[in-house]
């Protein structure tokens, strides 16, 4: 069975450093497969935190 995270954006702005980096650890720690990010926008230093995540557990999308 796929453990599967969501983590919602802001309603109008992007989803920033400190969300993915929190739903980063919380994934790992609960131990879901794949976190889905969703929202408005993505800001390109958090997309940075996904390739530079020490937490390879859980594989990360982002759908905007």
């Amino acid at each position: 069975m796929l453990r599967v995270a969501l983590a919602f954006g802001q309603r109008y702005g992007p989803i920033g450093v400190r969300q993915v980096d929190e739903a980063l650890r919380v994934a790992n720690r609960i131990g879901f497969d794949l976190l889905i990010f969703a929202g408005f926008a993505v800001e390109p230093e958090a997309r940075a935190v996904i390739d530079e995540s020490p937490f390879p557990k859980a594989h990360v999308h982002f759908a905007s």
